[in-house]
């Protein structure tokens, strides 16, 4: 690892003896997080936020799938980048929070962390607006039923309302940008209701999605951009299931109660310094921490009267917590040479990862007589904690001419020791591409 360290030194210094005018925000690049690569060069779609403001969606991710590639594209099977960080979850944002949505097609994704088969979308939020301050506001109400495809008979959906309401405001001065939003959206399932299935209270998600940002400008070189997230979220669903039974020429009915109660919370903070540390050289250094719990509680209680008569009580728990941070640091370099663009980069990314997650499931079962007797009763817990730490170091060299032709090639290099892995596996794998512009 101290010689991997020398040579990035090395070629630092090297880049410090050459000078070039370079805008701290380039608009002609995309931040893939690791790597970036030359928009005139990459095949892409993009879609503008406000295009798809009025269209009635719960969550953004529902909204990307339709425009891009369908049921092909979904949370586990892209990976987002926002704002240049691959650690924040999309759909903390509202779409009023968003400036552009871009799906990258192009082979340097996996150099980025998108797996086999994975997409990359770039996610840019809106931290720019023309005025000095504003207020804005947005809301959405719908009628929600579900259809009866099967035809059957005496069959009918409950009836839910779908509500989104959206407040933001922002202000901008000389040195400070900064900006708040609010977002209420209550999510609704419908059900379909038949003579026996009585749903007393329809699932519902109830979400709060709270965003904040601010970009200070520090200096001439260095600007500090920060950003929040917090969604909590809570589901409800109960339900009645009266069902009659003939055994034996014996009747018997059985009422079935089902409560069920999930709560989720999604925590997410970036801190990011942009330096332009000479002409032609800029470093990009952030860290991201992101926290999600997830607890879910179902009670089922079963009572059956008349023949065989009985009582019984299930209790499910679901408890999952994961929490992970990113530590990057960029450092680019970009040299003119005629039509011709010369671009080193190096990239250090430090990440650590916790997850943990406990079950539990307790059963009992009552024969109800003169004297209610214990049947059968059960349990079950278990408990599972696991934690990873990556260092990875990707060194790129792209060389350009005008915008026709762009080769980009380099090394990502796993820096754990061998104590991290259960087996020998390869520690630096070398990447390249060619793009052409026809």
């Amino acid at each position: 690892m101290q010689s991997r360290l020398i040579y990035l030194v090395t070629i630092t210094a090297l880049c410090l003896l050459c000078s070039t005018a370079y805008s701290q925000t380039d608009s002609t690049h995309y931040d893939l997080g690791r790597l970036r690569i030359n928009k005139n060069l990459t095949q892409d779609i993009t879609i503008k936020a406000a295009d798809l403001e009025k269209f009635p969606f719960a969550n953004l991710t529902d909204a990307i799938n339709v425009w891009f590639n369908g049921t092909y594209t979904n949370s586990n099977s892209i990976l987002y980048i926002i704002d240049g960080n691959a650690i924040n979850n999309v759909d903390a944002y509202n779409i009023h929070d968003i400036d552009e949505i871009t799906l990258v097609q192009n082979a340097a994704a996996q150099t980025n962390g998108a797996l086999p088969q994975q997409q990359l979308v770039l996610i840019k939020t809106k931290r720019s607006h023309l005025n000095s301050s504003g207020i804005d506001a947005a809301g959405q109400t719908s009628l929600v039923t579900i259809r009866n495809n099967q035809g059957y008979e005496n069959v009918n959906s409950t009836t839910n309302l779908f509500h989104q309401y959206y407040f933001s405001g922002y202000k901008n001065s000389e040195n400070i940008s900064a900006g708040i939003s609010a977002t209420y959206l209550r999510d609704v399932y419908p059900t379909l209701k038949t003579s026996t299935l009585q749903v007393n209270e329809p699932t519902a998600n109830n979400i709060f999605k709270f965003n904040g940002y601010a970009d200070v400008k520090l200096n001439r070189r260095n600007t500090l951009s920060a950003s929040v997230n917090y969604m909590p979220q809570v589901n409800q669903f109960q339900s009645t299931n009266n069902l009659i039974s003939n055994i034996n020429q014996s009747s018997s009915q059985t009422q079935t109660i089902v409560n069920q109660h999930t709560n989720q919370n999604l925590f997410n903070t970036t801190l990011q310094l942009n330096s332009q540390i000479v002409t032609g050289l800029t470093n990009k250094i952030s860290g991201s921490y992101n926290h999600f719990s997830f607890a879910e509680n179902n009670l089922t209680t079963s009572t059956t009267t008349g023949y065989s008569a009985n009582s019984s009580k299930s209790v499910d728990s679901i408890k999952h917590r994961t929490s992970s941070f990113l530590l990057t640091d960029n450092l680019i370099y970009q040299k003119t040479l005629g039509d011709f663009s010369l671009e080193p980069s190096f990239n250090f990314s430090y990440r650590y990862v916790s997850d943990s997650s406990n079950v539990s499931n307790s059963f009992v079962n009552y024969l109800l007589n003169d004297s209610p007797l214990l049947t059968s009763a059960s349990s079950y817990s278990s408990h599972v904690y696991t934690t990873r730490k990556d260092y990875l170091l990707t060194s790129s060299l792209g060389l350009s001419y005008k915008s026709i032709v762009n080769l980009q090639g380099g090394f990502l290099t796993v820096l754990n020791s061998k104590k991290n892995f259960n087996t020998d596996i390869k520690r630096s794998f070398p990447f390249a591409s060619i793009n052409i512009n026809v």
